[in-house]
């Protein structure tokens, strides 16, 4: 179980820690997301996903003995 949400906390952090790289590394490819509307239109999704994903998870992990 507790392998499993170690495993929770790393799904939920990665997606972060990628767009944090991807903007360090390569600004101009990540650039359009944060620029345009359709860019921060799929970002604001992505956030509600993720967020979604994160309570989920955490209801899932949820295990009442």
């Amino acid at each position: 179980l507790s392998e499993r949400k170690f495993e929770q906390k790393l799904l939920n952090v990665l997606p972060v820690l990628m767009i944090i790289l991807i903007s360090i590394s390569a600004d101009d490819y990540i650039r359009p997301i944060f620029t345009t509307i359709y860019g921060r239109i799929v970002m604001c999704a992505a956030i509600v996903l993720l967020v979604a994903a994160y309570f989920i998870s955490k209801k899932i992990m949820d295990i009442r003995v």
